[in-house]
């Protein structure tokens, strides 16, 4: 009953994948496929078709009553020799086009995985680390290689050769032979997927275990400086032991239970075969079998034996491709159709305004990070948005740009749901530089230009002058050509926030988010920066997040959150008057008690 059921699960897995593959690969590969399928029956005909002629020619040169016995012995030898040469050619030719077959619904996973990763990364759960992704998709294209290998020049063919051999050995032998061969099969794939079974559930747990700590080991290494400056390093080489240490523990059952079963196995198949060689050698003495026949018997027997070891093999590789690939293939899941939405088109030149009305939002299975939030913003504005840490300042940010999708309520744009417009139209019209300034691993003047690949070499460093990233650079003999660096450069934290503002610029888009994006800028640099972005770009619509109260004081309009609300709306002297939440905070930053707040 279990074997049954691990059937059917293994045909529906494999069914649904095959059909994703199927909506997503190119006509050309799927084509180079189905051929590589007609090779694969050719080359399961041949390898049982052959030792046929070699049974008839041994039959013709013992027979003595025919003159031409010989001479038909010498063609079906010739013929056996050219079947031969056939089917190795064949291989190659399976072997170059396996090759192409693969490589393109690699690079089509590839494509496939990344996109939907790109566009619906923030959709995952929150506890998926970057490292833990990397892992999981590394794994899952080899799982994918061996899954495909092992189906298309192992299991596949051995199916079709058994098939066409137990039927040889039905109409040639009899039924005798028939019912132990099927007896022994049967045996052996009770125990075959027994085994497959129980080394599934233990490869899981190990995989498991082995990706916590490839993502402990690469968490380390990007933050290496920060384990060395509280002498993390034993800490970090514990933690990955005890992981390592615990997945091969589970290796050393694996390797056990692997070995009790092969062994059970393959003794099913050498009784299997010692009774079909023993009834075979009475028939002989008996004449009822001829000595091409026994010829015949011997090749096939000595044929499955090989064929069954690689078919244990690969099924297991094949299952453990499997706990491989789908770490791969559920984030193919998140691979939706391309929006049919349509773009934002604003009616005029003019920035547009933003509103948002009674938006509440929660990620996963936690507390409101937003709470039924409403604000409007006007075109063209410098509005502040503050609070304390953890007040939802960042979240309005995320959700304006659909990262986060809200839990209720809109968030409307000129006075349209930005819900109804397509995510690429959107992110057009808003710039959003965020407190960490994302750099790739490429020189400064790319870091920038990625704002607008379509800027010119002095829009871009037009664009540097403008975020005073022009003024650092000069220190550095290749000037913008500087390597910038991924995580860890010789770039500080406010040059690398200036490099992102520049980017920001470049881009020219009508609404521009800085979500703390001076925070790690001296006074001096802080102060430039505000002044240029109230008066070069006034025309814009400009959202400042921060925590600097005092960098804000001019703003047109304040926004104040607190536990993931909105509290208070109000300009700097209006907000004071009141004596509340804003009154509170300005007092806990400028020193003054809120008893002199009147």
């Amino acid at each position: 009953m279990k074997v049954k059921i691990l059937e059917k699960t293994i045909v529906r897995n494999f069914a649904r994948k095959a059909d994703v593959l199927k909506k997503i690969i190119s006509s050309d590969v799927r084509s180079r496929f189905f051929y590589l399928l007609i090779l694969v029956g050719v080359g399961a005909l041949l390898s049982v078709g052959g030792p046929l002629l070699l049974k008839f020619s041994v039959d013709h040169l013992g027979d003595t009553s025919s003159e031409n016995s010989h001479q038909s012995a010498a063609i079906l030898v010739s013929a056996y020799v050219c079947v031969i040469w056939i089917d190795k050619v064949l291989k190659e030719y399976k072997a170059a086009l396996y090759i192409r077959v693969e490589q393109g619904i690699q690079r089509t996973l590839i494509d496939n995985v990344l996109r939907a990763i790109m566009a619906f990364k923030l959709d995952l759960d929150s506890s998926v680390t970057t490292q833990s992704v990397h892992e999981e998709l590394s794994n899952g294209l080899i799982g994918f290689r061996m899954l495909f290998s092992n189906y298309t020049m192992i299991l596949i063919p051995v199916f079709f050769q058994f098939i066409v051999m137990l039927n040889v050995f039905f109409l040639v032998y009899g039924v005798a032979y028939l019912l132990i061969m099927v007896l022994a099969f049967s045996v052996y794939a009770m125990l075959f997927f027994r085994s497959a079974r129980n080394l599934q559930i233990l490869q899981r747990k190990a995989l498991a275990y082995r990706t916590c700590a490839g993502s402990k080991m690469t968490d380390a290494l990007l933050n290496i400086e920060a384990v060395g400056a509280f002498s993390l390093e034993n800490d970090v080489v514990s933690t990955v032991d005890d992981q390592m240490a615990r997945a091969e523990k589970i290796w050393a059952e694996f390797s056990t239970r692997r070995l009790f079963y092969g062994v059970a196995q393959i003794s099913v198949i050498v009784v299997a075969l010692a009774a079909v060689l023993g009834i075979a050698f009475i028939q002989v003495k008996d004449g009822d079998v001829t000595a091409g026949g026994l010829v015949l018997l011997i090749f096939y027997l000595a044929s499955i034996v090989q064929p069954m070891e690689s078919l244990s093999l690969a099924y297991k590789e094949v299952k453990q491709g499997e706990v491989l690939f789908s770490k791969l293939f559920k984030y193919m899941e998140f691979v939706k159709k391309p929006q049919s939405l349509p773009d934002i088109k604003l009616q005029d030149s003019s920035s547009p305004s933003l509103e948002f009305r009674k938006v509440s939002f929660r990620q996963s299975n936690r507390q409101l990070t937003l709470s039924n939030a409403s604000f409007k913003i006007p075109g063209g504005s410098l509005t502040a948005i503050v609070g304390a840490s953890g007040s939802g300042k960042t979240t309005v940010s995320r959700l304006l740009m659909r990262f986060y999708k809200p839990s209720s309520g809109e968030i409307l744009i000129n006075g349209f749901n930005v819900s109804s417009f397509s995510t690429e139209s959107l992110r057009r019209l808003i710039t959003w530089v965020p407190q960490n300034a994302t750099l790739f691993d490429e020189s400064v003047f790319f870091n920038v230009w990625v704002g607008n690949v379509d800027s010119s070499a002095s829009e871009v460093r037009s664009a540097m002058e403008a975020a005073y990233a022009s003024i650092f650079l000069m220190r550095f003999p290749e000037g913008s050509e500087s390597y910038a660096g991924g995580r860890v450069g010789q770039l500080s934290g406010g040059e690398r926030q200036r490099i992102a503002i520049a980017r920001a610029y470049l881009r020219g888009s009508r609404v521009i988010v800085f979500d703390e994006a001076t925070s790690a800028l001296d006074t001096v640099n802080e102060k430039l920066f505000f002044s240029r972005l109230k008066s070069d770009f006034k025309a814009l619509t400009r959202i400042i997040i921060t925590h600097k109260l005092e960098a804000v004081v001019d703003a047109e309009q304040i926004i104040v959150m607190a536990g993931g609300e909105v509290v208070e709306v109000g300009t700097h002297v209006e907000l004071l008057s009141q004596v509340g939440e804003y009154a509170r905070l300005w007092n806990s930053r400028s020193g003054v008690k809120e008893e002199l707040i009147t």
